[in-house]
């Protein structure tokens, strides 16, 4: 009875056998490596982004005033400073950006008067 089967199979002799083995084998342990990593530093990421998220709004609270200086910790204190210099950093550089998108239509309105 001969196989009539839609997808031609191809004929394997024992080194091809032995080679897809160990290919699985491999790419398989590679495959789950990369899975653990993935899954670590996503977690990492979500660990960081929750702190963050804590920060915000203890800093929302302290500048309603719900809560005084004296009422946070001495890390709380440090890790809210951190978050007012990188805040005022991402400030500078936007008004830096901005600047200069200024002076370059300042310079394109000076040269159009030009002409």
């Amino acid at each position: 009875m001969e196989d009539k089967s839609l997808i031609e199979k191809e004929k394997l002799n024992i080194f091809k056998i032995i080679k897809r083995f160990f290919k699985k084998l491999v790419f398989k342990e590679i495959g789950e490596e990369v899975k653990i990593e993935k899954y670590n530093v996503t977690s990492n990421v979500i660990e960081e982004l929750k702190d963050k998220q804590k920060i915000i709004e203890l800093q929302q609270q302290y500048e309603a005033g719900y809560i005084l200086e004296q009422d946070l910790s001495n890390l709380q204190i440090e890790k809210l400073t951190l978050l007012y210099k990188e805040q005022i950093k991402n400030l500078k550089d936007t008004v830096e950006k901005n600047e200069t998108i200024l002076e370059n239509y300042k310079d394109r309105i000076t040269i159009l008067r030009k002409i």
